[in-house]
């Protein structure tokens, strides 16, 4: 027996509910995801001879203020992932690079990406020696690598620093 125009009309409906259901349960575990490529980076830069402040290297696309200190503003991008996927690798990697001395290289390699913003890194002192100064043979490469990175808790409302100022050399 042939179906009557609401049978079909009904039939019709309930097919087109189960498939906005169906798109609907897959955009559920689909979104676009805040990823963070580097985090916020700040620290300070020394000469390794006198223990003094170096102004004027490039860290990055930073350079030192008087004090050595340096920020990197944090850097993202926005991805789109399906269900629950935990982030995609980070590689951090900033050369500090002052003419006369040695060329260092902050690195950094996390397999599952940084936290969800705001990400803030710190990096701990940085002794730059001057070209020649130390009299010892290269090691091949043409700077050398620091990869002593201190992450940093979320900001507290108060002001106060958890783990107090180990800043300086």
């Amino acid at each position: 027996m042939p179906m009557s125009s609401f049978e079909r009309n009904k039939s019709l409906a309930l097919s087109g509910r189960l498939a906005l259901v169906l798109v609907l349960f897959f955009l559920w575990g689909c979104g676009v995801s805040h990823r963070v490529s580097r985090p916020k980076l700040t620290g300070k830069v020394y000469d390794a001879g006198s223990g003094q402040p170096l102004k004027g290297c490039q860290v990055g696309e930073a350079v030192t203020s008087a004090d050595g200190s340096f920020e990197l503003p944090q850097t993202s991008y926005r991805e789109f992932v399906f269900g629950a996927d935990s982030g995609a690798a980070m590689l951090v990697s900033e050369f500090v690079v002052l003419p006369g001395y040695e060329m260092v290289r902050i690195f950094s390699f996390t397999e599952r990406g940084a936290p969800s913003p705001p990400s803030h890194w710190k990096v701990k002192p940085i002794f730059l020696r001057k070209v020649g100064e130390d009299g010892e043979e290269g090691t091949g490469s043409p700077w050398r690598e620091v990869s002593s990175f201190v992450r940093m808790p979320a900001e507290d409302p108060s002001g106060s620093k958890p783990g107090g100022d180990d800043e300086g050399p």
